[in-house]
């Protein structure tokens, strides 16, 4: 057997064969992770998408989805209303992640406006803005969300409110060390529990 594969070096029709293969009654996701090498999550991910967007769901760019603040209010309050987890939310209102929703949640939560998202192909890269402290558990979440929205860091950074250079350094870390990587600073430093 050849060199395992990792997660992100799967293309579209990679991930649309293992969707189709589970919801086919093929085997089951433990299967299909042993089968192909590759976390039963990431399967669960592939298939919950699959579900939503169709065939084209591993190849919709996030940069050209754009919700407006309406919108998102609507999905925040089927959430608040029990209408299903985060999970179910995000794919009976066809977003990508359910970390998305989680993110709206948690600004509409914290009394934050929510806004329409920006016109597409419209990103600033704030230098002003300044790194903030994270947990492993965050940054992981963010790295996790970066890479399933095909490595678009200034969404990432505008929806989890930080910055560009933390959200790649966190990505590219990631990728080179596995989950080691994102505990560390800019300056190689080992995070403690912050």
């Amino acid at each position: 057997m050849g060199r395992r594969k990792k997660r992100d070096e799967w293309d579209a029709a990679d991930k649309l064969k293992v969707a189709k293969e589970y919801l086919a009654g093929h085997d089951s996701f433990v299967k299909l992770g042993r089968k192909y090498q590759l976390n039963e999550s990431s399967i669960r991910k592939w298939v919950a998408k699959y579900k939503t967007f169709g065939e084209n769901a591993f190849i919709i760019r996030p940069a050209n989805l754009n919700y407006s603040a309406a919108f998102k209010e609507e999905v925040v309050k089927a959430y608040l209303h029990g209408e299903g987890t985060y999970k179910d939310i995000a794919i009976k209102y066809k977003i990508q992640a359910a970390t998305t929703v989680l993110q709206w949640v948690k600004r509409y939560n914290n009394h934050e406006e929510l806004k329409d998202s920006r016109p597409e192909g419209v990103y600033h890269m704030v230098k002003n803005n300044p790194a903030r402290k994270t947990t492993l558990e965050e940054r992981l979440s963010i790295v996790e969300y970066c890479i399933e929205h095909d490595d678009n860091y200034p969404l990432t950074a505008g929806q989890y409110n930080c910055s560009y250079a933390q959200v790649r350094s966190w990505v590219l870390k990631y990728r080179a060390e596995g989950i080691e990587g994102p505990m560390t600073d800019g300056e190689g430093r080992k995070q403690k529990g912050n």
